[in-house]
Protein backbone atom coordinates (compact mmCIF):
# COMPACT_ATOMS: atom_id res chain seq x y z
CA UNK A 1 0.00 0.00 0.00
CA UNK A 2 2.78 2.54 1.03
CA UNK A 3 4.43 1.54 -2.33
CA UNK A 4 1.24 2.42 -4.06
CA UNK A 5 0.32 5.87 -2.48
CA UNK A 6 3.97 6.68 -3.06
CA UNK A 7 4.09 6.31 -7.08
CA UNK A 8 0.22 7.97 -7.17
CA UNK A 9 2.26 10.65 -5.52
CA UNK A 10 5.09 10.89 -7.91
CA UNK A 11 2.41 10.98 -10.79
CA UNK A 12 0.57 13.37 -9.73
CA UNK A 13 4.02 15.49 -9.08
CA UNK A 14 5.01 15.15 -12.37
CA UNK A 15 1.57 16.50 -14.10
CA UNK A 16 1.53 18.85 -11.60
CA UNK A 17 -1.33 17.94 -9.30
CA UNK A 18 0.08 18.76 -6.48
CA UNK A 19 -3.18 18.74 -3.97
CA UNK A 20 -3.37 15.29 -5.66
CA UNK A 21 0.28 14.69 -4.98
CA UNK A 22 -0.11 15.83 -1.45
CA UNK A 23 -2.96 13.77 -0.32
CA UNK A 24 -1.12 10.38 -1.59
CA UNK A 25 1.80 11.14 0.31
CA UNK A 26 0.02 12.33 3.52
CA UNK A 27 -1.75 8.90 3.46
CA UNK A 28 1.56 7.30 3.25
CA UNK A 29 3.20 9.67 5.67
CA UNK A 30 0.52 8.15 8.21
CA UNK A 31 1.18 4.57 7.54
CA UNK A 32 4.90 5.03 7.23
CA UNK A 33 4.97 6.07 10.68
CA UNK A 34 3.07 2.78 11.92
CA UNK A 35 5.55 0.29 9.81
CA UNK A 36 7.78 2.03 7.37
CA UNK A 37 11.08 1.94 8.08
CA UNK A 38 13.61 5.57 8.80
CA UNK A 39 15.01 5.80 5.48
CA UNK A 40 11.11 5.34 3.67
CA UNK A 41 9.70 7.82 6.39
CA UNK A 42 12.57 10.57 5.23
CA UNK A 43 11.85 10.08 1.62
CA UNK A 44 8.01 10.31 2.14
CA UNK A 45 8.90 14.00 4.50
CA UNK A 46 11.11 15.18 2.08
CA UNK A 47 8.72 14.63 -0.82
CA UNK A 48 6.15 16.95 1.01
CA UNK A 49 8.33 18.90 1.70
CA UNK A 50 9.51 19.33 -1.72
CA UNK A 51 5.20 19.74 -2.61
CA UNK A 52 5.52 22.87 -0.28
CA UNK A 53 8.13 24.81 -1.38
CA UNK A 54 6.72 24.47 -4.72
CA UNK A 55 3.80 25.70 -3.18
CA UNK A 56 5.46 28.06 -1.40
CA UNK A 57 3.75 26.87 1.89
CA UNK A 58 7.34 27.21 3.48
CA UNK A 59 6.25 26.63 7.41
CA UNK A 60 4.79 23.33 6.45
CA UNK A 61 7.87 22.89 4.33
CA UNK A 62 10.06 23.64 7.26
CA UNK A 63 8.14 21.40 9.63
CA UNK A 64 8.69 18.62 7.47
CA UNK A 65 12.50 18.87 6.96
CA UNK A 66 12.91 19.60 10.79
CA UNK A 67 11.20 16.18 11.06
CA UNK A 68 13.39 14.32 9.28
CA UNK A 69 16.82 16.20 10.86
CA UNK A 70 15.21 15.16 14.16
CA UNK A 71 14.63 11.38 13.39
CA UNK A 72 18.28 11.44 11.90
CA UNK A 73 19.69 12.61 15.13
CA UNK A 74 17.69 10.07 17.49
CA UNK A 75 18.92 7.28 14.70
CA UNK A 76 22.66 8.82 14.06
CA UNK A 77 21.93 8.63 10.73
CA UNK A 78 24.06 11.21 9.56
CA UNK A 79 23.77 11.05 5.46
CA UNK A 80 20.10 10.99 6.16
CA UNK A 81 20.56 14.94 7.05
CA UNK A 82 22.23 15.81 3.47
CA UNK A 83 18.71 15.99 1.69
CA UNK A 84 16.23 17.87 3.88
CA UNK A 85 19.52 20.55 4.62
CA UNK A 86 19.99 21.25 1.20
CA UNK A 87 16.22 21.94 0.93
CA UNK A 88 16.37 24.10 4.06
CA UNK A 89 19.10 25.76 2.23
CA UNK A 90 16.77 26.21 -1.08
CA UNK A 91 13.83 27.25 0.85
CA UNK A 92 15.92 30.39 2.03
CA UNK A 93 17.58 31.06 -0.81
CA UNK A 94 14.10 31.20 -2.79
CA UNK A 95 12.95 33.87 -0.09
CA UNK A 96 16.00 35.85 -0.68
CA UNK A 97 17.83 34.83 2.61
CA UNK A 98 20.55 33.88 1.50
CA UNK A 99 22.86 34.02 4.40
CA UNK A 100 20.46 31.38 6.13
CA UNK A 101 20.97 29.33 2.93
CA UNK A 102 24.42 29.42 2.61
CA UNK A 103 24.41 27.89 6.25
CA UNK A 104 22.08 25.60 5.85
CA UNK A 105 24.36 24.47 2.40
CA UNK A 106 27.51 24.69 4.14
CA UNK A 107 26.18 21.81 6.64
CA UNK A 108 24.80 19.60 3.96
CA UNK A 109 28.62 19.55 2.51
CA UNK A 110 29.95 18.54 5.83
CA UNK A 111 27.73 15.75 5.97
CA UNK A 112 28.23 14.67 2.39
CA UNK A 113 32.45 14.57 3.09
CA UNK A 114 33.74 11.60 2.61
CA UNK A 115 29.97 9.93 1.06
CA UNK A 116 29.04 8.87 -2.20
CA UNK A 117 26.35 11.50 -2.18
CA UNK A 118 27.08 12.75 -5.15
CA UNK A 119 23.74 14.22 -6.28
CA UNK A 120 23.49 15.83 -3.14
CA UNK A 121 26.81 17.61 -3.49
CA UNK A 122 26.14 18.46 -7.57
CA UNK A 123 22.59 19.82 -5.58
CA UNK A 124 25.02 22.13 -3.24
CA UNK A 125 26.47 23.55 -6.43
CA UNK A 126 23.77 23.91 -8.54
CA UNK A 127 22.48 26.30 -5.31
CA UNK A 128 25.63 28.18 -5.65
CA UNK A 129 24.88 29.02 -9.02
CA UNK A 130 21.42 30.52 -7.87
CA UNK A 131 22.72 32.54 -5.84
CA UNK A 132 26.16 34.23 -7.60
CA UNK A 133 23.10 34.13 -10.64
CA UNK A 134 20.86 36.23 -8.20
CA UNK A 135 24.33 38.47 -7.69
CA UNK A 136 25.07 38.79 -11.42
CA UNK A 137 28.59 36.93 -10.87
CA UNK A 138 28.07 35.33 -14.25
CA UNK A 139 31.48 33.48 -14.14
CA UNK A 140 31.22 32.02 -10.92
CA UNK A 141 27.44 31.18 -11.79
CA UNK A 142 28.33 29.01 -14.79
CA UNK A 143 31.18 27.29 -12.93
CA UNK A 144 28.63 25.91 -10.48
CA UNK A 145 26.36 24.73 -12.63
CA UNK A 146 28.85 23.44 -15.15
CA UNK A 147 29.92 21.32 -12.13
CA UNK A 148 26.45 20.24 -10.93
CA UNK A 149 25.68 19.58 -14.73
CA UNK A 150 28.04 17.07 -14.88
CA UNK A 151 27.15 14.72 -12.31
CA UNK A 152 23.50 15.02 -13.33
CA UNK A 153 24.66 13.79 -16.88
CA UNK A 154 26.75 11.18 -15.47
CA UNK A 155 24.14 9.57 -13.13
CA UNK A 156 21.44 10.74 -15.91
CA UNK A 157 19.38 12.25 -13.76
CA UNK A 158 17.39 13.45 -16.46
CA UNK A 159 15.07 16.01 -14.92
CA UNK A 160 17.55 17.38 -12.77
CA UNK A 161 19.94 18.04 -16.44
CA UNK A 162 16.74 19.58 -17.80
CA UNK A 163 15.84 21.82 -14.84
CA UNK A 164 19.89 23.17 -14.90
CA UNK A 165 20.09 23.50 -18.36
CA UNK A 166 16.93 25.95 -18.21
CA UNK A 167 19.18 27.56 -15.90
CA UNK A 168 22.34 27.82 -17.57
CA UNK A 169 20.08 29.01 -20.67
CA UNK A 170 18.77 32.14 -18.59
CA UNK A 171 22.35 32.80 -17.41
CA UNK A 172 23.50 32.57 -21.15
CA UNK A 173 20.56 35.37 -21.88
CA UNK A 174 21.58 37.92 -19.05
CA UNK A 175 25.52 37.44 -20.21
CA UNK A 176 24.27 38.99 -23.80
CA UNK A 177 24.85 35.48 -25.49
CA UNK A 178 21.60 34.99 -27.19
CA UNK A 179 22.45 32.28 -29.73
CA UNK A 180 23.62 30.22 -26.59
CA UNK A 181 20.35 31.18 -24.91
CA UNK A 182 18.47 29.94 -27.87
CA UNK A 183 20.74 26.62 -28.71
CA UNK A 184 20.13 25.75 -24.90
CA UNK A 185 16.68 25.69 -25.01
CA UNK A 186 16.19 24.42 -28.42
CA UNK A 187 18.16 21.45 -27.00
CA UNK A 188 16.20 20.93 -23.87
CA UNK A 189 13.07 20.80 -25.80
CA UNK A 190 13.98 18.56 -28.21
CA UNK A 191 15.88 16.06 -25.99
CA UNK A 192 12.81 16.22 -23.43
CA UNK A 193 10.40 16.33 -26.26
CA UNK A 194 7.83 14.29 -23.93
CA UNK A 195 8.52 16.01 -20.67
CA UNK A 196 6.22 14.81 -17.90
CA UNK A 197 7.03 17.75 -15.54
CA UNK A 198 4.54 20.43 -15.43
CA UNK A 199 6.98 22.67 -14.01
CA UNK A 200 9.70 21.92 -16.30
CA UNK A 201 7.19 22.79 -19.28
CA UNK A 202 6.42 26.06 -17.49
CA UNK A 203 9.90 27.71 -16.68
CA UNK A 204 10.71 26.42 -20.42
CA UNK A 205 8.02 28.19 -21.68
CA UNK A 206 8.88 31.38 -19.68
CA UNK A 207 12.52 31.53 -20.25
CA UNK A 208 11.68 31.30 -24.06
CA UNK A 209 9.40 34.32 -23.71
CA UNK A 210 12.34 36.44 -22.46
CA UNK A 211 13.10 38.13 -26.20
CA UNK A 212 9.86 41.27 -25.80
CA UNK A 213 10.86 41.71 -29.35
CA UNK A 214 9.55 38.27 -30.92
CA UNK A 215 6.18 37.08 -32.10
CA UNK A 216 7.04 33.71 -30.79
CA UNK A 217 7.16 35.27 -27.38
CA UNK A 218 3.30 35.91 -26.72
CA UNK A 219 2.53 32.31 -27.05
CA UNK A 220 5.35 30.90 -24.74
CA UNK A 221 4.37 32.77 -22.41
CA UNK A 222 0.40 32.09 -22.63
CA UNK A 223 1.78 28.67 -21.81
CA UNK A 224 4.07 29.27 -19.22
CA UNK A 225 1.08 30.75 -17.04
CA UNK A 226 -1.52 28.26 -18.06
CA UNK A 227 1.02 25.45 -17.19
CA UNK A 228 2.60 27.74 -14.02
CA UNK A 229 -0.91 27.92 -12.27
CA UNK A 230 0.23 25.68 -9.36
CA UNK A 231 3.51 27.19 -8.89
CA UNK A 232 2.89 30.93 -7.66
CA UNK A 233 6.79 31.99 -7.09
CA UNK A 234 6.68 30.47 -11.01
CA UNK A 235 3.80 32.14 -12.14
CA UNK A 236 4.12 35.56 -10.83
CA UNK A 237 7.15 35.88 -12.64
CA UNK A 238 5.53 34.41 -15.97
CA UNK A 239 2.78 37.28 -15.62
CA UNK A 240 5.15 40.03 -14.95
CA UNK A 241 7.33 39.14 -18.35
CA UNK A 242 4.09 38.99 -20.31
CA UNK A 243 3.05 41.98 -19.16
CA UNK A 244 6.46 43.33 -20.25
CA UNK A 245 5.78 41.89 -23.57
CA UNK A 246 2.64 43.70 -24.09
CA UNK A 247 3.75 47.02 -21.97
CA UNK A 248 6.93 46.80 -25.20
CA UNK A 249 3.98 46.41 -27.66
CA UNK A 250 1.78 49.48 -26.33
CA UNK A 251 -0.85 47.11 -25.48
CA UNK A 252 -1.33 48.79 -22.42
CA UNK A 253 -4.76 47.12 -20.99
CA UNK A 254 -2.97 43.40 -21.69
CA UNK A 255 0.07 44.81 -19.61
CA UNK A 256 -1.42 46.60 -16.47
CA UNK A 257 -3.63 43.41 -16.42
CA UNK A 258 -0.76 40.85 -16.00
CA UNK A 259 1.46 43.34 -14.11
CA UNK A 260 -1.79 43.51 -11.58
CA UNK A 261 -2.53 39.28 -11.67
CA UNK A 262 1.61 39.18 -10.87
CA UNK A 263 1.12 41.77 -8.04
CA UNK A 264 -1.79 39.25 -6.50
CA UNK A 265 -0.25 36.07 -6.81
CA UNK A 266 2.62 38.02 -5.01
CA UNK A 267 0.46 38.84 -2.22
CA UNK A 268 -1.15 35.57 -1.92
CA UNK A 269 2.57 34.16 -1.33
CA UNK A 270 3.36 36.89 1.20
CA UNK A 271 0.40 36.52 3.42
CA UNK A 272 1.28 32.67 3.55
CA UNK A 273 4.95 33.32 4.62
CA UNK A 274 6.55 33.05 7.85
CA UNK A 275 7.35 36.46 9.32
CA UNK A 276 11.37 36.41 8.78
CA UNK A 277 11.24 34.89 5.62
CA UNK A 278 8.00 37.24 4.29
CA UNK A 279 10.57 40.39 5.04
CA UNK A 280 13.38 38.68 2.78
CA UNK A 281 11.23 37.77 0.02
CA UNK A 282 9.23 40.77 -0.40
CA UNK A 283 13.20 42.85 -1.06
CA UNK A 284 13.41 40.62 -4.16
CA UNK A 285 14.96 42.63 -6.51
CA UNK A 286 12.65 41.22 -8.92
CA UNK A 287 9.33 42.45 -7.11
CA UNK A 288 10.85 46.09 -7.52
CA UNK A 289 11.02 45.84 -10.85
CA UNK A 290 7.66 44.42 -11.41
CA UNK A 291 6.46 47.76 -9.14
CA UNK A 292 8.57 49.50 -11.36
CA UNK A 293 6.85 48.83 -14.80
CA UNK A 294 3.68 48.89 -13.30
CA UNK A 295 4.21 52.59 -12.30
CA UNK A 296 5.74 53.54 -15.46
CA UNK A 297 2.66 52.02 -17.27
CA UNK A 298 0.63 54.18 -15.24
CA UNK A 299 2.32 57.44 -16.16
CA UNK A 300 2.19 56.82 -19.59
CA UNK A 301 -1.20 55.65 -19.68
CA UNK A 302 -1.77 59.21 -17.42
CA UNK A 303 0.37 60.84 -20.26
CA UNK A 304 -1.31 59.18 -23.18
CA UNK A 305 -4.69 60.35 -22.03
CA UNK A 306 -3.60 63.68 -21.03
CA UNK A 307 -2.27 64.51 -24.64
CA UNK A 308 -5.72 62.65 -26.10
CA UNK A 309 -7.66 65.41 -23.69
CA UNK A 310 -5.89 68.50 -25.56
CA UNK A 311 -6.12 67.33 -29.01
Amino acid sequence: MNGLLVNLGIMAYEAGDLDLAQRHYQQALEFLRRSGSDRELLDCLNNLGEICLLRMEFEAAREYWEECLSICAATGFVQGTIEPLIYLGTLHILSNSNDKGQQYLERAWQAAEGTHALKEQALVEEQHGVMALRERSFEQARLHFEKALSVFNEMKLSSLSARLELKISELAWYEGDKAFYKSTLDEVEKKFQNLESRWLIAELNRLKGFDLRSDQSEEALNRAVEMGQPFPDLLWRAYWLRGRYYHHRHSFGNAGENYQKAMETIRNVLARMPADLRKCYSRHAEISLLRDNAAKLKAELISTRSQNHVR
